[in-house]
């Protein structure tokens, strides 16, 4: 199981990437500028996250594709899954 931390909006290329390389038991944990990916379905089949501080300092409805996690959780996600990539 994977956890790939997007930083910023991939392109088609890389969407195209991520569709071949990620299953429904990875994750895509937003960061950076991918934040506001929280307002729209998540293009992958890896489960959607983003970081509870991040999803309330954008403010808005995120989409329900995108789990809304604590500090702890995110630690968690990151003790439990290899590899961690960051994109």
């Amino acid at each position: 199981m994977a956890l790939l931390t997007l930083s910023r909006r991939p392109d088609s290329q890389q969407l195209a990437l991520f569709d071949a390389w990620l299953t429904p038991q990875d994750w895509v944990l937003l960061s950076g500028d991918a934040r506001v990916m929280l307002w729209q379905a998540n293009p992958t089949q890896a489960q959607g996250c983003i970081r509870r501080s991040d999803a309330q300092s954008l403010g808005g409805q995120p989409h329900s594709d995108w789990t809304q996690i604590d500090d702890t959780e995110w630690l968690q996600l990151t003790i439990d899954h290899t590899p961690l990539v960051h994109w």
